[in-house]
């Protein structure tokens, strides 16, 4: 399915998962939602990962996100993911004419 997605979201793990669990669902995260693990920044302050993208490229779906979810929320405290579709976008385009002086 082609199309465009705008996805935003924030993930917390539980305490205690291993650096090596954390590494290998922030990959899985990256894949379900189609951006490099380097596009997931982590707040020190707030102990979340977040991430917004704008794929131009595929629909991300949210089944994907699901499963993704469903197979790792043992290790997730807090999970938050939206998905806006940029489909048939609008565009509205002003130019002011000048006028031509009159002789």
């Amino acid at each position: 399915m082609s199309g465009e997605t705008f996805t935003v979201g924030s993930l917390i793990f539980k305490d205690g998962v291993s650096e090596k669990i954390k590494m290998q669902i922030l990959e899985s995260l990256a894949e379900a939602i189609e951006v490099e693990v380097s596009d997931l920044h982590y707040n020190i302050y707030s102990g979340q990962w977040s991430f917004q993208s704008i794929n131009w490229q595929s629909h991300i779906e949210k089944d994907g996100i699901e499963n993704f979810l469903k197979n790792r929320k043992g290790f997730i405290k807090r999970f938050v993911c939206s998905l806006h579709y940029l489909t048939d976008p609008e565009q509205i385009n002003y130019h002011e004419e000048t006028k031509k002086k009159e002789e």
